[in-house]
C-alpha cells in the first residue's frame, strides 16, 4: 500500500490562492484564532506578476525567520517575501507585516532529497518585524534533546485529501503525537530511512497530516509556557493524510548551533521599529511584562526631568507605535535618525508626542502633533552611515512649558570629550534578541568612551563601520546600552544643570548590552550647519 502512494515534497502547487475554500481544513485541522501563532509566517514568492504562499516558517528574531531547506532549494527565479501577524492570507489584515527577503542560508549537508536530516534554511530579512501581541519569536529547543508526546503544527497548505490540492484562506492548526522513530520506520516499511534527524507525527488512522504549502511551517511544543520549536515541516504523502502514513519533520534540537551561528543579529543599523504596529493603547498584558524593564541597565526617569525628548510614532490605520526617540529643536522641528525614516515605507505616515512620561497612557502634558515632511542628511546612504541623522518638521507648533522645551545643542567645531553622559529613551530593556519595551521614560548614564577605543570594539581600522564623526559610549563590561527604540534619541551631557545634547542614538549591537560592545551615535557639533540650515 504504501509503495501505491505518491511520494512529494511539501511545496505549493499554485499560484493564485484559492477563496472558495474557507470550510476545508492542514489536512484534518481547524481555524487557528488571530493571535495563536504569533510566530508562523507565510513565505510568498513573486513570480513574473503574481504573488502566492509557498511555505510556512517561524520567526526566530526581528531579522530572521526559519524555514525548510526545500521551500528554496529548486526555486531559481522569483522574488520572495515574508508576512507575519497573518490569519487570513487573501485579504489585508491590520495586524500584518510584510518584509522583503535579503538572503537565504541553506544548510550546506542539505541534497535536496526526502527526508533529508538538514531540511532547514535561515531567511534574513530586508528590514526587521516589529515585535507585538500578533508577532513574537519562537523558542528554539535545548540542543539534542529528543521530542515526545502531543505537539501542534499550523499552517496555510492544502486541505484535500485528494490528488489536487485545495488551498484554505485561514491558518489552520492540528494537534498530533510524536511517534518514536522506530516505530514510525516500521509503519515506513523501510521505504525511506527514518533517523534521529526526523520527527514523525501521527495520529496513523488517517485523514490528518500536513500537505502541501505546509513545509517549513513550525511544529511546536508548549514547554515552561514557551512555545518550543521541536521540528520544521517536510515531507508528507499525495493523497494527504493517507492512513498509516505519518507526517514527517526535520528534528530541530540536533540543528541549534547552526541555527543560532546563521542567525545572529550582528551589526544592528535599526535600533528602531521592532515595535511597529503596536496600538496607542497596547493590551495590558503585554505592557505589564515591560515596566519593571529598563534602557538597557537604566531606570525610570522622573516627569519632566527630559522636556526635549519625543517619542517617535508610526501611524498605521487607527494604530500608532512608538519606533524611535527625538529631540525638538524649535517648536516646528524635531531631531531623530535618519533611519528611523527611511527603514518605514515610503509613504509611511509618523506624529511625535511631546512632555510624555509613560507612552502607555494619555498624559495631561503630552503633546501629540503629527509629522508635515521629513528630511534625511543627503549624505546618509541607509544602514550603519556616521551622517544618520533627520528632521522631522510638524503639521503645528508646539507649545513650550515645564513639559516641554528644546533641546541644547552642542556647538560646531567642538567634539564630546569622554566623560560620563546621560541616554534617555524608551527603547528596549532586554539584553536578548527578544526586545521587552517599556512603559516609562528610562535613562542611564553611560560613559563616552574615545574613537580609538570604540574603532576596536567595531572590529578595528579597517573594518569598522565607524566614521570620525561617530561619538560612543561604553561600558565595554555589558549589561548598559541603547537598544532598539532608542534610536533618534538623545545622549546628554548634563553640567550645571543644562542638558546639551552631543548624539543622536544610531546603532549598537545586538544582543544590546554584549560584552565589548559599545552603542554608536551621530555627533551633534559636525552637523550643526546642516542642523540649522533645515529647521530655520
Amino acid at each position: 500500500m504504501i509503495k501505491a502512494v505518491i511520494l512529494c515534497l511539501c511545496l505549493a502547487t499554485a499560484f493564485a490562492l484559492s477563496t472558495d475554500s474557507k470550510d476545508t481544513r492542514v489536512a484534518g485541522g481547524v481555524n487557528a484564532l488571530a493571535g495563536e501563532y504569533p510566530y508562523i509566517v507565510s513565505i510568498q514568492r513573486t513570480f513574473l506578476f503574481v504573488t502566492s504562499h509557498i511555505c510556512g516558517g517561524s520567526i526566530l528574531n526581528p531579522f530572521h525567520v526559519i524555514t525548510a531547506a526545500q521551500c528554496f532549494f529548486s526555486q531559481t527565479s522569483g522574488r520572495f517575501r515574508v508576512q507575519a501577524g497573518k490569519l487570513t492570507l487573501n485579504q489585508f489584515e491590520a495586524t500584518e507585516q510584510t518584509v522583503n527577503v535579503l538572503m537565504t542560508s541553506i544548510h550546506p549537508n542539505y541534497t535536496g532529497q526526502a527526508l533529508s536530516p538538514y531540511d532547514v534554511a535561515i531567511v534574513r530579512l530586508q528590514s526587521p518585524f516589529g515585535f507585538n501581541e500578533f508577532i513574537q519569536p519562537i523558542v528554539l529547543p535545548i540542543l539534542n534533546t529528543v521530542p515526545a508526546g502531543i505537539v501542534r503544527f499550523a499552517g496555510w497548505g492544502s486541505t484535500s485529501l485528494g490528488l489536487l490540492p485545495s488551498t484554505p484562506s485561514s491558518l489552520q492548526q492540528v494537534r498530533v503525537a510524536i511517534f518514536p522513530n522506530q516505530e514510525c520506520q516500521l509503519m515506513m516499511g523501510g521505504f525511506l530511512p527514518i533517523t534521529s534527524a526526523n520527527v514523525c507525527l501521527g495520529p496513523m488512522t488517517g485523514g490528518i497530516g500536513a500537505c502541501s504549502g505546509d513545509a517549513g511551517g513550525p511544529v511546536v511544543q508548549v514547554v515552561n509556557n514557551q512555545n518550543v520549536l521541536v521540528g520544521i515541516i517536510a515531507w508528507h504523502t499525495t493523497p494527504c493524510g493517507v492512513a498509516g502514513v505519518p507526517s514527517v519533520a526535520t528534528n530541530v534540537a540536533g540543528l541549534n548551533e547552526w541555527i543560532l551561528e546563521n542567525s545572529k543579529m550582528k551589526l544592528l543599523g535599526l535600533l528602531v521599529c521592532l515595535v511597529a504596529a503596536v496600538a496607542a493603547a497596547p493590551h495590558k498584558d503585554y505592557i505589564e511584562l515591560a515596566r519593571g524593564g529598563r534602557v538597557v541597565g537604566g531606570i525610570n526617569a522622573l516627569p519632566n526631568e527630559f522636556p526635549s525628548i519625543v517619542s517617535v510614532q508610526r501611524l498605521i490605520l487607527t494604530l500608532s507605535a512608538h519606533i524611535c526617540g527625538g529631540t525638538i529643536i524649535n517648536q516646528r522641528f524635531v531631531l531623530t535618525a535618519a533611519h528611523c525614516i527611511t527603514e518605514s515605507p515610503e509613504n509611511a505616515r509618523f506624529a511625535i508626542w511631546a512632555g510624555s512620561h509613560d507612552i502607555t497612557v494619555a498624559e495631561a502634558n503630552r503633546q501629540n502633533i503629527n509629522v508635515e515632511e521629513t528630511i534625511v542628511h543627503p549624505e546618509y546612504l541607509g544602514g550603519v552611515n556616521p551622517s544618520d541623522v533627520g528632521l522631522m518638521r510638524l503639521q503645528s507648533y508646539l507649545n513650550f512649558n515645564a513639559f516641554v522645551q528644546a533641546a541644547t545643542l552642542q556647538p560646531g567645531g567642538s567634539h564630546a570629550q569622554p566623560g560620563p553622559a546621560t541616554l534617555a529613551g524608551w527603547g528596549s530593556t532586554s539584553t536578548t534578541t527578544v526586545p521587552s519595551m517599556p512603559a516609562i521614560l528610562q535613562k542611564v548614564v553611560k560613559p563616552i568612551i574615545d574613537y580609538d577605543t570604540c574603532t576596536e570594539a567595531n572590529g578595528g581600522p579597517g573594518n569598522s563601520p565607524l566614521g570620525p564623526t561617530n561619538v560612543c559610549t561604553g561600558p565595554l563590561t555589558g549589561g548598559v546600552s541603547a537598544c532598539s527604540g532608542d534610536s533618534g534619541g538623545p545622549l546628554f551631557v548634563i553640567a550645571n544643570g543644562v542638558q546639551t545634547q552631543v548624539g543622536i542614538v544610531s546603532w549598537g549591537w545586538m544582543p544590546c548590552g554584549s560584552v565589548g560592545r559599545p552603542s554608536v551615535y551621530v555627533g551633534i557639533s559636525h552637523y550643526r550647519d546642516w542642523i540649522d540650515t533645515n529647521s530655520a
